[in-house]
């Protein structure tokens, strides 16, 4: 029975190198393989596996294939890329059987270049078909074809390779003069900075260099020839094992040389699958228990210089260990040396900060702020949510982050502080819209100067409130002091005489039109209490500013 379905086998390999694959003659082949694979299956036990010899194949040590031709022998075809066993499980589809079919007339025509059968079978990643590789390549079947190395007859004789006495005498000379005329070398020698920064890489790797080292570079090597992917894994494995264990002893050195080294895509080309499994197996290495070993690490210290080997550990990890590495921020330690590891790490993922900016810790939120304006210097947008914070001192610390930034998104997130129930930030976010005008926010300046909490703010910041409306809308912000604050009214408490005052003294900073200065005039005639003192200051600094620029205006039209 499997003579049969081996024969069934070699007939479809064979139809499907000369017919196109969709053709009668092929699908035939693969209805009648597939035949053969349902009557084997009922009546065997176990999955048909079929070992490999350079020019047979076996079924339970018995031959069941055998060609001498060895362009048309399959067993041939198999062993040369050291397939030594193919194994076929149960549930085999016909989708499969023309896909591994589809693998050998690829290999076949390959005819032993990079597209060997192994690679494509492993790439298709079969769910019914299992091949395994010879693992030992000094098996009895193979060790006739290694050729013997023949012993040496006789001994080596020292005296021919004696140099003579004049020739060697002749070359310590030279040596010496070259000595004597370059003691610090030969300045003929040149090297670019490309040279001398790989110099130093490669001795830095060499000073560094330890047997693990040379354990990765053999297990990685041996694993990517194998082309297996399980086998890959377990290499994995072991190098995050490895790592987690050096990590426990705290030879955070030696874990980020090892990292930087398994991460180096110069020297390992993986495939992206392969690359994406490795990054995946190091995210896995900054669980829990790493993170309170670099905790504890950092809480023991007072203070860390940023070239310490925590730092680059993290640095090592690149961006797969950033979720787990904001936790550190929590230490209150190091916070900005740990705020510019992250920063670099954290470049293309600042997102990934924005949910600490509303964090409980007042450190932490500061310290993500900090993150998220690195990696965007203009990003004021960002921050926007710790100026929502319950802490204060977290709020207070975002509007002057806001007021250093200084550019247009950072006055629209200011303009929200005019709300906060701190008087303190409104006064800060006051005196930066009396600085530059900003007219988006002379609607909310407007509602602060009517609201009840107005009275509130220390006569400097109900000013700063005057000056920016006029800043923001001069115009609207002249009739509004003019017919609503200084109008004549019932009432003159002290807390309408004060916001009055503060109007009246945030005029010299505009021009105020015909209706404002009548209001002017008529406070100065009082000439007595604050508010009158302040009109006429005012009122005489308004005429002198109109004074100059009419003059100037009349040597302009002269000139002109």
């Amino acid at each position: 029975m499997v003579r049969e379905l081996v024969r069934c086998l070699v007939i479809a390999e064979k139809n499907y190198l000369l017919y196109p694959p969709d053709g009668k003659v092929v699908q035939q082949s693969l209805q009648a393989l597939l035949a053969a694979f349902e009557s084997y299956k009922k009546s065997a036990q176990e999955p048909l596996s079929l070992q490999v010899r350079p020019q047979e194949l076996l079924y339970s040590g018995e031959v069941v294939y055998r060609e001498e031709a060895v362009e048309k022998n399959l067993a041939d075809r198999l062993h040369r890329d050291f397939i030594q066993k193919v194994v076929f499980l149960d549930g085999i589809e016909l989708d499969e059987l023309s896909g591994f079919l589809d693998c050998l007339r690829q290999a076949r025509k390959a005819d032993g270049g990079d597209n060997d059968l192994y690679s494509l079978l492993w790439g298709r990643d079969f769910a019914h078909i299992q091949v395994d590789l010879i693992d030992k390549f000094t098996t009895q079947d193979l060790l006739s074809s290694v050729p013997q190395i023949p012993t040496r007859k006789g001994r080596v004789d020292p005296e021919k390779l004696r140099m003579e006495e004049e020739e060697e005498r002749r070359r310590r000379e030279a040596l010496r003069t070259s000595q004597e005329k370059h003691p610090d070398g030969d300045p003929t020698l040149e090297l670019t900075e490309e040279d001398i920064k790989r110099i130093a890489q490669l001795a830095s790797e060499e000073e560094s260099r330890s047997p693990l080292h040379d354990f990765v570079d053999i297990l990685l090597e041996v694993r990517l020839r194998k082309c297996d992917r399980k086998l890959f894994q377990l290499a994995l494995d072991q190098i995050a094992a490895a790592l987690r264990a050096l990590i426990e002893k705290e030879d955070f050195g030696q874990a980020a040389r090892l990292l930087r080294r398994i991460r180096d895509e110069t020297r390992w080309r993986l495939s992206e699958a392969q690359r994406h499994a490795l990054e995946e197996s190091l995210k896995a290495v900054c669980d829990k228990t790493t993170l309170q070993v670099l905790h504890a690490a950092l809480d023991a210290q007072l203070l860390l210089p940023p070239e310490h080997e925590i730092f680059q550990l993290m640095a090592a990890f690149g961006e797969g260990g950033l979720p787990g590495f904001c936790e550190l921020l929590r230490t209150h330690k190091h916070t900005s040396t740990l705020v510019t590891t992250l920063a670099d790490l954290g470049k293309d993922c600042a997102d990934l900060f924005l949910q600490y900016l509303s964090d409980p810790d007042p450190v932490v939120a500061q310290a993500a702020g900090d993150i998220v304006l690195a990696v965007d210097p203009r990003g004021a947008e960002n921050i926007a949510p710790g100026l929502r914070h319950p802490s204060e001192r977290v709020r207070l610390y975002f509007v002057r982050k806001l007021i250093a930034l200084g550019n247009e998104s950072a006055c629209a997130q200011l303009v929200q502080v005019l709300k906060d129930p701190s008087l303190e930030l409104v006064a800060l976010a006051l005196r930066r819209f009396s600085s530059a005008p900003y007219p988006r926010a002379y609607d909310p300046l407007l509602e602060l100067a009517n609201a009840a909490r107005f009275h509130e703010l220390d006569r400097a910041a109900q000013e700063s409130c005057f000056k920016a409306l006029l800043l923001a809308d001069p115009s609207r912000a002249a009739r509004f002091i003019g017919d609503s604050v200084l109008r004549w009214g019932a009432s003159m408490s002290a807390r309408s005489a004060q916001r009055k005052t503060a109007a009246v003294l945030a005029l010299r900073h505009g021009q105020a039109d015909p209706c404002t200065l009548k209001v002017l005039k008529r406070l100065a005639s009082r000439k007595r209490g604050p508010l009158g003192k302040a009109a006429l200051e005012v009122l005489q600094a308004l005429q002198s500013a109109a004074e100059k620029q009419s003059e100037r205006h009349q040597e302009t039209h002269a000139s002109a």
